[in-house]
């Protein structure tokens, strides 16, 4: 866990695989949060879903912010000063200096780290 990180009430970070998830200096996860860095299903079912199952850790680089009830899955990174929108469903990389929104979340806009402020520190 980075430096200045807010982590809001109820969120949850996948404690069957909590060293899968990486968050470095002035992240923010708001409220009712999920991150998940592994998916096993019932052993009936693994071989109908063994490609989903496992363990795939999860990145949340520097500044970048997550939304209220936001959905991270296993394998995901979340780039510098990206933003993940309020009940996104995170299933791919989010391209640093990005936001993202929707059910797979989607690119809705990107900009340039002269737009960033930096944190005091």
């Amino acid at each position: 866990m980075g430096e200045r990180v807010f982590i809001g009430v109820d969120v949850l970070i996948d404690d069957a695989d909590p060293w899968g998830v990486v968050i470095e200096d002035d992240v923010t996860v708001l409220a009712r949060a999920v991150i998940l860095a592994h998916a096993y299903y019932p052993r009936h079912l693994q071989g109908v879903l063994e490609e989903a199952s496992g363990r795939s850790g999860v990145t949340l680089k520097r500044g970048s912010y997550v939304a209220v009830g936001a959905i991270i899955l296993p394998g995901v990174t979340v780039g510098e000063h990206a933003v993940v929108g309020a009940g996104s469903i995170v299933t791919k990389d989010v391209p640093p200096y990005s936001v993202v929104v929707g059910s797979p979340a989607k690119v809705v806009r990107t900009f340039t780290p002269e737009e960033v402020a930096e944190p005091p520190k």
